[in-house]
């Protein structure tokens, strides 16, 4: 059998094509990549410090903080939208056990974007960190005479 350079060509173009197509090996162990979206919808969070960086000093104010909001539940969902349960103690009897937001990323993922269903608050979370178990993150608060105080929050997993 006489073989002609077109038909080795054919020959290796398909042996080529075989070896390409093989199927993915089944037992690669490379973890998965878990981003920053799968720890944030992954858990529940509860506030539990917040310090503030006025002009001069960092102050721990998180025992100043009302026992009614460090009990509160916030919860993200991969939709975008998300909700926060007030907990077992309320600050206001009257207010809603739960209220909805929607929250979004910016930044490369480093500004957290919350926005109550009312519209009436935003908060920008800025150089957000987040494991499994902890986030933190800063937000600005216009303190007029003082100017801008720079108040870091710390959420952990419920």
């Amino acid at each position: 059998m006489k073989i002609n350079l077109k038909t080795l060509a054919l020959i290796a173009i398909a042996g080529l094509t075989i070896v390409a197509c093989k199927k993915k090996d089944d037992d690669d162990d490379t973890p998965a990549k878990t981003t920053k979206t799968d720890m944030l919808t992954a858990n529940n969070w509860v506030w539990t410090n917040m310090k503030l960086a006025p002009p001069l000093d960092t102050i721990d104010v998180w025992s100043t903080i009302d026992v009614c909001d460090k009990d509160d539940v916030i919860s993200f969902n991969k939709n975008g939208n998300g909700t926060t349960d007030e907990g077992v103690t309320k600050c206001e009897p009257t207010d809603p056990q739960t209220e909805s937001f929607k929250w979004t990323w910016l930044n490369s993922e480093t500004q957290l974007r919350i926005v109550e269903d009312n519209d009436m608050d935003t908060i920008l979370l800025e150089n957000v960190s987040i494991t499994a178990t902890t986030m933190t993150g800063q937000t600005k608060i216009d303190a007029a005479p003082l100017g801008v105080i720079i108040a870091t929050m710390t959420f952990s997993k419920k």
